[in-house]
């Protein structure tokens, strides 16, 4: 079962992916701090085959079906072919509950005097702050329908709007099912070109895609022996 009116994934090359306030005092690395970015943030970020890092943040506020994000190439039968359609792995269905655990706490001593308020914010444990969402008509109809819990080491979520606009973003992400194509091109000029998190257009006549749908590349594979690239994408 496919859902072809499920909201594009969209990004905005013009935004950074901000590093929150986290206690580093361990032997974790920098790859693993931004990661942890990721995470709270909804982005991503990875390095190009030239070494280049990149890196940005989805934007929940661009989820309309009429996005406006031009395809930087198209793959058709004619330019591409092996297309397959599998689930991904752990997104075989929709998400009906998130939890979200931020801002990792070490409690602290306390004065004598001190208010119950101050107590409680001082030694609280082990999180500073969780939410838990939960839309049961995705479950309805989905009975397969999975539950997350996302754990944010820094402390991004100072209130309650915060972590409104966080569960919003990932309800249009993953609160929908999701499709994950695959396929091979030659390599040429224009097919080296195409880099993660690009915005493809897929049109061929199978799975329901012959008016053309929007995609995101969400793997690359370089198989040099045979000059070809097998492209995974997702939306």
């Amino acid at each position: 079962m496919r859902n072809l009116g499920s909201p594009p994934i969209v990004f905005s090359v013009l935004s950074s992916l901000p590093v929150g306030s986290l206690l580093v005092d361990d032997q974790r690395t920098i790859a693993q701090v931004i990661e942890n970015s990721c995470s709270s943030f909804e982005g991503f970020a990875f390095m190009t085959r030239d070494d280049k890092f990149k890196c940005s943040v989805f934007h929940g506020s661009l989820y309309t079906p009429d996005f406006d994000a031009t395809p930087v190439y198209t793959f058709t039968e004619y330019n591409s072919k092996e297309f397959s359609s599998q689930p991904i792995s752990e997104m075989d269905a929709p998400v009906y509950t998130t939890t979200i655990n931020s801002g990792k706490r070490w409690p602290g001593n306390v004065a004598t005097g001190a208010t119950a308020e101050m107590k409680e914010q001082f030694q609280r444990q082990p999180w500073y702050n969780t939410t838990t969402r939960t839309n049961n008509a995705v479950k309805v109809a989905n009975p397969g329908a999975l539950s997350r819990i996302i754990e944010i080491e820094s402390r991004d979520f100072w209130g309650g709007y915060f972590t409104e606009q966080r569960l919003n973003g990932s309800d249009l992400r993953y609160g929908v099912r999701r499709d994950f194509y695959e396929c091979r091109v030659n390599m040429t000029e224009e097919t080296l070109a195409l880099e993660l998190h690009d915005t493809v257009m897929i049109r061929i006549n199978r799975f329901g895609l012959s008016s053309g749908r929007k995609f995101r590349i969400v793997n690359q594979t370089l198989e040099l022996n045979n000059r070809t690239i097998r492209f995974g994408m997702w939306g």
